[in-house]
């Protein structure tokens, strides 16, 4: 191939052409190195076994192996987010195991040994503390010194009661514990004699014996801490980033965690539990929910995007009115085994069928098994409402699963086959009629279309069901004749109804062409050969025949439609697992070969072990037991290395992706709202539920007919009649024909326009008004109407906040006292509980009752109790809190005290925690989209029983009664016991078995606690296989031998494969059925039509690209810019990245017990790179402000990594200042933001964020529930293999504890097995009653014995808690990927058909912004101006940048306008009412600041936007909420157009006077620049002014500081003269009068004049000539500060109103202001005289 076409250069070179090419050049290079390897006597690496992958290029061009090409396709698109996620999970890890090195060091290695002391020679066990129990000084013989008291081997590690049977601890020296040990200090000092144990023998300090030391002081001290060495082979601990990483992928794929937890918890006892239990805690929520559920997310999406392209996962069928669904199933999709989810249905034009799919003209259809069922429970499609759509028919897409169209071809091939036979029929002679096999076909029809015939068939199951269950090992003489009596009995029945379906059939080909039949036909052949040879799984196998029953639960029937629809592509992924195992396993023998048979059962020591290996590491059971033996079988730390690498490699490669291949493929075939729809359809549980439901609503009717007097009692009859209702009528028509007469006033487009634009945004209300009124006119408790007072006191009471928050705080507090509490109320054991005296706490829960009480009162006056519209009930959390309520009061009457269900009752009040659940919005979405799935997950639940049940009844065939062996003992202490090993069996198990040192150990024949003895017992036996935890099981079948005999290592191999069958089914198949629906269901929350899903992602593309800025301004000087331009570069962010990766390498190497040299390097590159950190950090705060912090999440990222890495050089503790180095490793998150894919994950995880802390708070409060009940039920519980020291109930915080060990791995079965332990083996009850006279303690009313409710209770907690609580982690990410995913693959188009872009909506914002001045918000003004900037189709604006504005996009923008000032108004309204708040004040000044009083925020405009212009876009439902707010906006419009009218009427006179000011302008204008006297005056004031700024301007003071204000003001009245008086003389007149002896200028004549007479002036300008004469008097005016200056052709008159200098005194001056007396008309025609002012007198002048 590299020499035809080359190795890599072109395109069609060798390696580019495919995958496969790189694959062998690989394995060849490897092999190559094997070889040189082996050369120099080195065992190389072996990858030859991975050219089998090669087979795959072969089976991709088979067509019916398709669907492997769509995973290797998935494989290949996805690899690179795959290997994105793989990534970040790897780095994370390694902060934890930095973290886990810095606390954990050389912690692991430690354990509590004994110390050499005298010991009884008959003590069972020293070294666990037990009391001497005797000292026997003389053998049995009488010989001295036989069993005399010995001395113990020190050194033998410590067996402490309950698991993990060994105690780890702690040495403590004088100096830092990570010096190395030659440095340490070994004296003694009093203060560390006080706290510790002390040993002299190594001169440490130790933990062991903690309570015993301080008892009893350092004699009671018989335990030392020794290093023996780290657990797991030696490779799990923290001493190096090894290991660490080990553990730590040990927690992130929880195998063993609690192990490493404890281990952490005993090893440290210094560390505060709480920080490591956080630190745990984060691991899972990290690593474990969120990016592994991220490669759900990857693997999911990239599957579905790949079955979309190469158009497998879509069948698309346009169906007429008249087309039958039976020609479109006549393609080849199903018999390729190819899905098909969605065909095309016509909303308009034509009618459905009832038969739905497959249309029948006698409306039923025949279902396999020849039964009838109603048309309407096959039906899938559904009309759509015509109320908003447009007249011209349109196709819209309906999805189905491939089970309802399988389940449609079925049909059809049936419908065919009659529809064959009565046309034959119909066309039979009347000799044809006399044949007798024409009658026999006939009438084995017509048997088989017969209901009793159907019924009788699904007797005969049953009764075959029961036969097997019944058919067990140890079964009676007569149970055994029953059951033998059932097999012959119900195969006979089975083969006469093969017959009867033979003899209905034409001929074997239509026989054959049903499915049905053929599994009929294979079922039966099966059970008669097994009837015959009495082979038990031939026996059994006939049980698949329970999956029939399921016809009577339609929904159930379409689930199992879908799992076989689905076989082909489950086969598919099967073929492909089972390609890439066998490499596995094959390299795994060449790797490892027989090195692990001594370390594990699960090796690679023959072929057969190794594919069963490498399946248990494909589901992940006890996979790190594999990975820790297969490092420890090899030799050499490359060789362990490379160990650990094959094994995690194929660990993480099926648990990750083909694990995740199995959910794809589930969420591809199954849908969650094709299940709720059929879960409505007619059946027996639905038609239950619709009988139910018709009876609650005649009765509703008819209490409301009573209460309202719409009926009335007949006293002559003695019936209830109707009461006319013509008061009613007549008032709804009055409304009608007002509504009708105002319509005909308005013919106007723009009318008409409007009221279509309503009925598109809104939806009708005439259903609606009858419901409303009644609701008005209704009455609570049949009496209390609205008028009542009592009743209106608990509505006023409920509406009260403070009546809320009392209620809040009850349930917070009565939760806190529920999780305080002890087991049983007469054990008192030291809590925050205890020091409350009984009496108080007795009298808080009553008071607590009485207020839920007077709650429930006030809620049931105000909503009504049941019969009403929204009655109190009518909510589950209603009546979830009824029933709280309830139980309640039962426990204080004390009604129940004396029985047995005292217990049960106070247990109801463990649901308390749920209430707080609805009253958080944030979490309300989260259990909206959980509660969504309820019911479709139970029927998943149901499914899965059928499932149990059937596998149950195979594995009790196979296996009951061969799982018992005889008590073996321990080996390597006691030898091997006679009668344990095989042959022997139960009749050598017998006796005691006396032992080399003299002890006699009981010899037991004992059936393990898993067994399929019982079909119970198999059934809870296969749920713990479906938990992955199935290993032991699988051994145990695996050396079965037969009945009562001893087993033997793999007797049976095979038995392996009935577990391997059933994981895959059951496990990897059936329980991923939960995650795929509960990620279907945040689907389906999302909405099922095209407008809810482009709404929901339109309002999340709005919260996430609305206008952002920067509440703190960065500082504007030079400096911090030239930083600014510095930090952002390139450069300086590549200098900081490599400093963070080179600072990472060093931590990542650090060790424990390191060199000195080693030591002091650490703490130089420590310091230097907190320098180069905390230097980055102030040149941020010096560029940006310290503000800058709050404005950039990723600077306060950096301040908050400073400040945690400088707490390690200011404390004293070594392990805090260890940890808070670890900060400097959160900065390579900055990093990962720079790589487009890793910042998609990251955008997820920061989505993610608010509904991860809503999903944690509601796992808290379920997990809570169930804390409770096992504190009540199992706290005294003895403790067992289990349930001891590090898993059990004995209070609230333990029980919590255990709640999250068995969700992360723990084994909760043996957990169940402790709790239900029961008599003889533990105390009933602690008390003389039970143990008689010789029992010396107090009397209690509980023993330590469980219960048998523990089996079903525990597998309700692992349903609930981890199959169904969990899974939510899946959904919440693959909701928030798929929105970012979506995003990026979305093409834009400007008419937004399939929901706007990213690129869109920023577009949006950044046109926003461009309005709203910094603020985010705009004001209501500016509407029009932004509409005319934006895009279509929110704005005008098309693509050629265009403006089109058309009436009708005016009549819009009114609804528009008139909506924000609706929004707005109710903005203030709610603002009023929380003004009285006391966190007002903060909300206020935390948000931004309205600049326009009418500010309109991004995203109510918008969103208004979208209503009101694409109508077409919002869903059905919003359309339904926004009904009263149409109405409101409606008449806001009507308002507004009413205020405009009059505003264009104010505009239109403010626009006359205007143009009659600026005409006067213009007139003074024209005159101003021709009169020349005034020119002259001006340009001398001008020059007056430029020449005082240049001296100011040199004496450097402003021109401004030397103006003078005045002093005073006053006004001179000016009164219009009509004509000029009689008596008067005019002023030049006055001027010739004064020439002599002086002559004076004008201004002195005219100042002398003024004070002695009246002044008559005229104004000369053009704007005030027509003003004429006017009179004045300034006969008083003193004209203080007013000066007279000379020119050269004029003399002015003037205030001095500038300073010379400064620093000069102002003098005073008089400010003249001008008044004239107007005369103005009213509406009246009266004139008025007022006062107007018309200037200012700047200056006098008088022309020379």
């Amino acid at each position: 191939g590299v020499l035809a076409y080359g190795l890599y250069q072109s395109r069609n070179s060798y390696l580019q052409q495919s995958g496969y090419n790189v694959m062998d050049g690989t394995v060849l290079l490897v092999t190559i190195a094997e070889f040189v390897a082996a050369a120099y006597g080195t065992k190389g690496l072996t990858l030859r076994p991975f050219r089998l992958l090669r087979i795959l290029r072969a089976v991709t061009r088979v067509s019916m192996f398709g669907g492997v090409k769509a995973i290797i396709t998935t494989l290949s698109r996805g690899s690179g987010q795959l290997l994105t996620v793989f990534a970040m999970l790897m780095f994370f890890m390694a902060a934890f195991a930095i973290a886990g090195m810095a606390i954990f060091g050389l912690s692991f290695r430690r354990r509590c040994v004994v110390l050499e002391r005298r010991v009884p020679a008959c003590t069972s066990d020293a070294s666990s503390g037990w009391s001497a129990n005797c000292d026997f000084a003389f053998d049995a013989r009488g010989e001295v010194g036989g069993w005399e008291t010995k001395f113990n081997a020190p050194g033998e590690i410590v067996v402490i009661p309950g698991y993990p049977w060994e105690n780890y601890c702690k040495q403590y020296f004088l100096g830092d514990s990570k010096m190395p040990r030659w440095e340490r200090t070994h004296q003694r000092t009093p203060d560390m004699d006080a706290k510790y144990p002390y040993d002299p023998q190594q001169g440490i300090y130790h933990s062991c014996q903690m309570s015993d030391f301080l008892a009893g002081g350092n004699e009671a001290v018989w335990q030392t801490c020794m290093e023996i060495g780290n657990p797991s082979n030696g490779f799990s601990h923290f001493d190096h980033i090894g290991g660490a990483i080990l553990s730590i992928f040990q927690g992130a794929a929880p195998d063993g965690y609690y192990d490493i937890i404890y281990r952490s918890l005993m090893s440290e006892p210094d560390t505060p539990s709480a920080m490591i239990w956080i630190l745990y805690f984060l691991l899972s929520c990290i690593c474990t929910f969120l990016l592994l559920g991220l490669f759900v997310a990857v693997v999911t999406g990239t599957f579905k995007q790949v079955r979309e392209s190469e158009g497998q996962s879509m069948f698309v069928a346009k169906i007429e009115d008249d087309d039958d669904v039976s020609e479109v199933s006549e393609s080849e999709w199903i018999k390729a085994g190819k899905p098909s989810r969605e065909l095309e249905e016509e909303p308009h034009g034509a009618k459905r069928h009832a038969s739905g799919l497959l249309k029948n003209p006698s409306g039923l259809l025949k279902h396999p098994s020849g039964s009838l069922a109603a048309a309407s429970s096959q039906e899938i499609g559904r009309t759509e409402s015509s109320m908003d759509l447009p007249a011209k028919p349109k196709v819209v897409q309906k999805t189905f699963s491939k089970g309802a169209l399988f389940q449609a071809e079925q049909q059809r091939a049936k419908m065919a086959q009659d529809q064959a036979a009565r046309k034959r029929l119909a066309n039979q002679t009347a000799e044809e009629e006399e044949d007798g096999e024409k009658v026999i076909q006939q009438i084995a029809t017509d048997m088989l279309k017969s209901l009793w015939f159907q019924r009788w068939n699904s007797i005969v199951i049953a009764v075959h069901c029961f036969a097997m269950s019944t058919d067990q090992y140890d079964a009676t003489g007569s149970t055994k004749v029953w059951s033998q009596t059932g097999y012959y009995v119900c195969n006979i029945l089975f083969v006469v109804e093969l017959l009867v379906r033979g003899a209905a059939s034409e001929n074997f080909h239509s026989f054959w062409s049903i499915a049905f039949n053929r599994f009929e036909l294979i079922t039966t052949i099966l059970g008669v050969i097994g009837l015959i040879t009495q082979e038990k799984l031939l026996l059994l196998l006939p049980s698949i025949r329970l999956y029939r029953l399921m016809h009577y639960f339609p929904t159930l029937e379409a689930l199992l439609f879908s799992a076989v629809a689905s076989t082909a592509a489950i086969l598919n992924l099967c073929l492909f697992i089972a390609i890439v195992a066998l490499c596995f396993s094959i390299a795994g023998r060449y790797i490892f070969g027989n090195s692990m048979d001594e370390w594990n059962r699960s090796n690679y020591g023959t072929f057969k072990s190794s594919v069963l290996t490498t399946f248990q590491l494909l589901t992940g059971d006890s996979w790190s037991a594999v990975l820790y033996s297969a490092m420890a079988a090899m030799e050499g730390t490359l060789a362990q290395l490379f160990a650990a690498c094959f094994v995690i490699s194929w660990f993480t490669f099926s648990n990750l992706i083909i694990n995740n291949l199995f959910v794809a493929v589930i969420i591809e075939n199954f849908q969650v709202s094709e299940t709720i729809e059929n879960i409505g359809k007619p059946g027996y549980v639905a038609q239950a539920r619709e009988n139910i439901k018709n009876g609650y609503a005649a009765l509703y009717h008819s209490f409301n007919m009573m209460r309202n007097k719409q009926v009335l009692l007949d006293h002559g009859t003695g019936k209830y009649t109707p009461k006319t209702k013509l008061d009613y009528t007549f008032l709804r028509s009055t409304k009608d024909n007002k509504g009708k007469a105002a319509s005909r006033h308005d013919h106007g487009a723009v009318r008409k326009a409007q009221i279509d634009l309503v009925n598109r945004i809104s939806v009708k209300r005439d259903a609606v008004y009858q419901d409303e009124e009644e609701e008005e006119r209704e009455t609570v408790m049949g009496c209390f109407g609205n008028e009542n007072g009592v009743r209106q006191a608990f509505v006023w009471l409920g509406k009260r906040w403070w009546f809320d928050f009392m209620v809040f705080a009850a349930i917070i507090v009565s939760c806190i006292f529920l999780m305080l509490a002890p087991p049983n109320e007469d054990l008192v054991f030291e809590s925050a509980l205890s020091r409350v005296p009984t009496s108080s706490i007795d009298w808080m829960n009553r008071m607590f009752t009485v207020l839920f009480t007077v709650e429930f009162f006030a809620k049931v006056f105000t909503q009504g109790l049941l019969l009403t519209h929204n009655a109190y009930l009518k909510s589950g959390w209603n009546v979830m809190d009824s029933f709280v309520l309830i139980f309640a009061w039962v426990d204080e009457t004390g009604i129940l005290s004396e029985s047995g269900m005292a217990k049960v009752v106070r247990l109801a009040r463990a649901l308390r925690p749920l209430r707080l659940m609805k009253r958080n919005a944030g979490m309300r979405v989260v259990i909206d989209a959980l509660l969504s799935t309820m019911i479709p997950v139970s029927y998943v639940f149901l499914f899965a029983v059928f499932t149990f049940v059937v596998f149950a009844l195979i594995g009790q065939g196979l296996f009951g009664g061969k799982m018992a062996r005889c008590q073996d003992a321990e080996p390597g202490e006691y030898g091997v016991m006679p009668g344990t090993e095989y042959p022997g069996g139960k009749f050598e198990c017998i006796g005691t078995h006396a032992v080399s040192r003299g002890f006699l150990v009981p010899m037991a024949w004992i059936t393990p606690t898993f067994n399929f003895d019982t079909t119970y017992n198999s059934m809870i036996t296969l749920f713990r296989i479906n938990t992955i935890k199935y290993v032991g099981i699988i051994y145990d079948a695996m050396d079965i031998t037969g009945p009562d005999t001893n087993p033997s290592l793999n007797a049976t191999f095979g038995n392996a494969f009935f577990f391997i069958l059933y994981l895959f089914i059951g496990g990897l198949f059936v329980m991923n059925l939960f995650v795929g629906f509960i990620i279907d269901g945040f689907n389906a929350n999302k909405g099922s039509s095209d407008a809810d899903i482009f709404y929901g992602r339109f309002g999340r593309q709005i919260a996430t690209y609305k206008p952002k800025y920067d509440r703190f301004k960065p500082p504007k000087n030079n400096y911090s810019a030239l930083l600014r331009v510095l930090i952002v570069s390139n450069r300086f962010e590549l200098f900081s990245g490599a400093c963070v990766v080179i600072n990472l390498c060093f931590m990542l190497s650090d060790h424990a017990n390191p060199q000195p040299w080693f030591e002091d390097m650490m703490f130089i590159q420590n310091t230097v790179f907190f320098g180069e950190l905390c230097v980055e950090v102030l040149l941020n705060a010096l560029a940006f402000g310290p503000g800058g912090f709050l404005n950039d999440i990723w600077r306060a990222f950096d301040l908050f990594v400073c400040v945690g890495s400088s707490v390690s050089y200011v404390t004293n503790s070594a392990i805090m200042g260890q940890f808070a180095k670890t900060f400097r490793i959160l900065r390579v998150i900055r990093l990962m933001k720079m790589i487009k894919p890793i910042r998609v994950i990251m955008e997820t995880l920061i989505i993610c964020l608010p509904q991860l802390i809503n999903i944690i708070i509601l796992l808290v409060l379920v997990y809570s529930m169930f804390a409770v009940v096992f504190v009540s039920s199992y706290g005294t519980v003895k403790y067992g293999y289990r349930i001891g020291p590090t898993l059990n109930f004995e209070n609230f915080g333990n029980a919590i504890l255990g709640c999250y060990q068995m969700i992360t791995g723990d084994e909760w079965m043996d957990a169940m097995a402790d709790c239900a332990v029961s008599p003889p083996f533990c105390t009933e009850q602690f008390s003389k009653a039970f143990l008689g006279e010789d029992y010396g303690g107090p009397d209690y009313s509980f023993g330590d014995c469980g219960s048998e409710l523990a089996r079903p209770w525990f597998l309700l907690f692992k349903l609930v808690c981890e199959s169904v609580m969990l899974n939510l982690f899946i959904g919440m990410i693959l909701d928030n990927f798929s929105f970012i995913t979506d995003e990026v693959a979305h093409i834009e188009d400007e008419e937004w058909s399939m929901g706007a872009s990213k690129g869109q909506v920023i577009e949006l914002a950044s046109q926003f912004m461009q309005f709203d001045s910094g603020t985010s918000f705009i004001s209501l003004s500016s509407l029009h101006g932004i509409m005319l900037d934006l895009s279509l189709p929110l704005g005008y604006r098309n693509v050629n940048g265009e403006v089109v504005y058309t009436p009708h996009d005016r009549v819009v923008e009114r609804f528009i306008r008139a909506e924000l000032n609706v929004i707005l108004r109710a903005e203030r309204i709610e603002n009023a009412k929380q003004e009285s708040s006391r966190l007002y004040w903060l909300h206020k000044h935390l948000t931004l600041k309205r600049t326009f009083n009418a500010g309109v925020s991004f995203q109510d405009l918008v969103t208004t936007l979208l209503y009101w212009r694409l109508p077409d876009m919002v869903p059905y439902s919003i359309k339904a909420t926004r009904r009263d707010r149409v109405e409101e906006v409606s008449l806001m419009m009507q308002a507004i157009a009413i205020g405009d009218f009059y505003r264009m009427l104010v505009a239109r006179r403010k626009s006359r006077e205007t143009k009659q000011a600026m005409h006067q302008r213009i007139q003074f204008r024209a005159w101003a620049i021709t009169d020349a006297h005034y020119t002259r005056r001006l340009q001398e004031v001008n020059k007056a002014k430029q020449d005082e700024r240049e001296s100011a301007k040199k004496r450097h003071q402003r021109w401004k500081d030397l103006q003078v204000h005045p002093s005073q003001q006053k006004y001179v009245d000016f009164h219009p003269l009509d004509d000029l008086p009689s008596l008067m003389t005019h002023h030049h007149e006055v001027m010739a009068a004064h020439r002599a002896p002086k002559p004076q200028t004008g201004i002195d004549t005219f100042l002398q004049s003024s004070r002695e007479s009246k002044v008559v002036l005229r104004f000369i300008d053009g704007r005030n000539a027509r003003k004429g004469l006017v009179i004045t008097s300034l006969q008083e005016e003193a004209w203080t500060g007013w000066k007279s200056l000379m020119l050269e052709n004029d003399s002015l008159y003037a205030p001095v109103r500038r300073k010379r200098r400064k620093e000069h005194a102002s003098e005073p001056w008089l400010k003249m202001d001008v008044r004239m007396r107007t005369r103005e008309s009213n509406r009246f025609g009266t004139r008025l005289n007022k006062w107007k002012e018309i200037g200012v007198i700047l200056d006098i002048q008088s022309v020379v």
